[in-house]
């Protein structure tokens, strides 16, 4: 199973990774990126700053990462997103490890190319943000907990130890990337599992109450040594972390409750077709043929996905995102089915309707690309690898289906990879061109221009929702609530405005409405405006 390992860690870091610095930083890219760049910088580790404003918004582990690859490699996009790629990588080596321990070889081999084909991912995977980082955290976490409790109990304590071990570090990276979001994962295992194979098994493991201890330990540490700092040092603390936090615990209003509803389909449509094997542990033609560890393994697994999607819908989860980690487990489950398929004990319908989903997922991809470009109507202005992984993944679409039209397997299974191969790299080509589109980049060019290097300015909202403008133009930001701003009598000073919304800067320190600024200059961000203006 190593080489099965080594061979999808290298495809997923090779495809996923592709160009990965192609672009500048945008969206939330810039709040981890910039920040672990100061912190280097500054050598102040344990207190987060984002242009010298306590920034709390996330525990500190990403950006000691960042800060360990950027002190090696340098200061450059593809250094900040390449930990994404290789967590993706490790994250698609781990499944194969785990499936292949505990279902077979070809169920390791399997999983893994269904870990590559969520498409969903592929994201996360070429982003400076925190969320490949945290799937590949949380996940092990899971895996690790259910081998320790349903599988290992045959194995010497060695055994036992090393998955306990390597679930703790899972444990508390996890809590130390994004705080509780590994939590409706975790929680789920010891809820869904417990249910689904009616044993209270999961909550009489002294190991998982070890595990959960000493992952909070850290947390709680970090977390008194920085509020001790903030007191001592007379920081200004920020409390948009907790507040974020508790507002996230509960649906607090109704109109929560329809958005948290359709968050589990949404997410188990867009991962289709690896999703489907959500059901595995269902079908009475499946149950028949696994052995009992399996079974219990499956039932966990499958447990896990669903009481998380319960604790999301409670906690009023609604953004597709940030709940895509959560359907990783389903791919030992796909894994499963590979496995069985090979060796024969899966009826002829079941294997009929794998081979129909295998069939329409080719469809999909290969008519997906086809749409890609009739939509946009731009491929003169896209590249030529672009181009030509788009057409070659239609011609590929078609190869699969007539292979599979004829019963023959493995010719549509090598079409789909290469399929998957192509489509990564097409993906990677318009995310580069979608970041650049929002980053604000161009815009710091002006802004450089217009204030020079090094120079001071006073802003407030900018800071929190495009942090790469002051870094790109090498200016000297200074963060000011807008009662400070609205003193401020000397210096540069860059205001925001997004009406439809963000706070409108423009009206609440200058006090415009409607009207245009008779002074300074305005500057385009995405779909906001910034006004840069001079005080004397």
């Amino acid at each position: 199973m190593i080489w099965s390992a080594l061979l999808i860690f290298l495809a997923a870091v090779v495809l996923l990774g592709w160009r990965v610095g192609a672009s500048p930083l945008s969206g939330t890219e810039g709040h981890r990126a910039i920040t672990a760049h100061q912190m280097l910088r500054s050598g102040e580790y344990l207190v987060p700053k984002l242009y010298g404003y306590t920034y709390l918004k996330k525990p500190p582990l990403d950006y000691w990462i960042l800060v360990g690859f950027e002190r090696v490699l340098g200061a450059a996009e593809w250094v900040w997103r390449l930990p994404s790629v290789l967590a993706a990588g490790l994250l698609g080596a781990a499944l194969v490890l785990f499936s292949g321990r505990w279902f077979g070889r070809m169920a390791g081999w399997t999983a893994g190319l269904a870990y590559l084909a969520m498409v969903p991912l592929w994201s996360q995977t070429r982003s400076a943000d925190i969320d490949s980082l945290n799937a590949l955290a949380t996940n092990l976490a899971v895996l690790a907990m259910v081998d320790l409790i349903w599988f290992s109990n045959a194995d010497g304590l060695g055994r036992r130890g090393a998955m306990a071990l390597v679930a703790t570090i899972a444990m508390a990276a996890g809590l130390m990337l994004k705080g509780p979001a590994c939590l409706p994962l975790v929680i789920g295992l010891l809820i869904g599992s417990a249910i689904l194979n009616r044993s209270f098994k999961p909550f009489s493991t002294g190991w998982v109450y070890i595990i959960l201890l000493l992952g909070f330990a850290v947390l709680v540490v970090w977390y008194g040594t920085t509020r001790s700092i903030i007191a001592t040092q007379g920081l200004v603390p920020d409390p948009g972390g907790e507040d974020e936090a508790m507002r996230r615990m509960l649906i607090h209003n109704w109109n929560q409750v329809v958005p948290a509803l359709l968050l589990g389909p949404l997410v188990f449509l867009y991962m289709l077709p690896a999703s489907a094997g959500i059901v595995v542990p269902f079908l009475p033609a499946v149950i028949r043929v696994m052995t009992w560890p399996q079974r219990l393994v499956a039932r966990s697994l499958a447990g896990a996905i669903l009481a998380a999607f319960v604790i999301c819908f409670i906690s009023g989860m609604d953004n597709p995102r940030y709940a895509y980690l959560y359907v990783v487990p389903v791919c030992p489950l796909v894994g499963l089915m590979a496995q069985l398929w090979r060796r024969g004990e899966l009826t002829t319908t079941m294997r009929n309707v794998l081979g129909s989903i295998l069939l329409a997922t080719s469809a999909a991809l290969g008519v997906a690309a086809i749409a890609f470009v009739a939509l946009t109507g731009r491929l003169t202005q896209w590249n030529i690898p672009m181009a030509g992984a788009i057409g070659m993944t239609g011609v590929v679409a078609v190869v699969a289906m007539v292979a599979w039209r004829r019963n023959a397997y493995r010719p549509g299974v090598i079409g789909l990879m290469i399929l998957l191969a192509l489509a990564a790299l097409a993906f990677g080509e318009y995310k580069n061109r979608e970041r650049s589109g929002r980053s604000a980049y161009q815009a710091a060019g002006r802004l450089r221009q217009l204030i020079g290097d090094g120079t001071p300015i006073a802003t407030w909202y900018t800071v929190w929702a495009q942090p790469e403008l002051f870094y790109y133009a090498n200016a000297d930001a200074r963060p000011m609530p807008p009662e400070e701003l609205r003193q401020l009598d000397h210096g540069w000073m860059l205001l925001f405005r997004d009406r439809d919304h963000n706070p409108d800067e423009w009206d609440s320190v200058l006090g415009l409405k409607d009207q245009s600024p008779r002074q300074g200059h305005i500057l385009r961000l995405n779909k906001a405006q910034v006004l840069v203006i001079h005080r004397d």
